[in-house]
């Protein structure tokens, strides 16, 4: 059995034998006539074996996840941006006390290191976050092209930080935390790069797929 007390294989003896694997799990089984009408019971209540299994597991494997992440969509630590919200809060994501914190990244404070988190976003922010949880944007997933692409415009341009595409535009560009708008590029070196984000370039290479 593997790490976390669950291996593949169980799969396949949940699916050939779901009586008995019901029983190993504590359920009190109701066997009928017809293997679609065949069903367990647990405090009263008749279920499907394969199904209440696999719900068990499912709720398993959540029971340490905090709730903003189930309403919200996404997963602890996983970074994303707040759309049309006043504040830019940059990068954030879901804790593990379930509370939203800034993703701090180097290019904005040189002392820090990429991925440690700062404050919690306020809760007005929060509150927008729930009535519009569309707005989450989440961190672009790039290609092993668009991460080569990004290593050479950091050896072309030194002073480069981040890879940015105008909000309301296909204009992409290459910014600097202190020069400001350095140069267009093509805008098609980095389709995961949506309107009105910007990306460090740190974050393109090391986040390929």
């Amino acid at each position: 059995m593997q790490e976390g007390g669950y291996a593949p294989h169980c799969d396949y003896f949940i699916c050939e034998h779901p009586h008995k694997a019901a029983r190993l799990m504590g359920f009190e089984v109701v066997e009928d006539e017809t293997e679609d009408s065949m069903f367990y019971s647990q405090s009263l209540d008749v279920l499907n074996p394969a199904k209440a299994i696999r719900e068990a597991l499912e709720k398993e494997a959540n029971v340490d996840k905090p709730k903003i992440c189930e309403v919200l969509g996404v997963e602890v630590g996983e970074p994303f941006s707040i759309d049309g919200y006043p504040t830019d809060y940059g990068m954030v994501q879901v804790c593990e006390d379930g509370k939203i914190r800034r993703v701090i990244s180097s290019a904005e404070f040189p002392f820090a290191q990429d991925g440690e988190v700062g404050h919690k976003i306020g809760s007005n922010a929060l509150y927008y976050l729930l009535n519009h949880p569309d707005r989450i944007i989440r961190k672009p997933r790039f290609t092993q092209q668009e991460v080569e692409s990004a290593k050479i415009i950091s050896v072309l341009f030194p002073e480069a930080t981040h890879i940015e595409r105008l909000r309301g535009s296909k204009v992409l560009g290459i910014t600097g935390a202190e020069d400001g708008w350095i140069a267009d590029i093509e805008s098609s070196l980095f389709p995961e790069i949506k309107s009105g984000q910007s990306v460090t370039l740190d974050q393109i290479i090391g986040g390929a797929e």
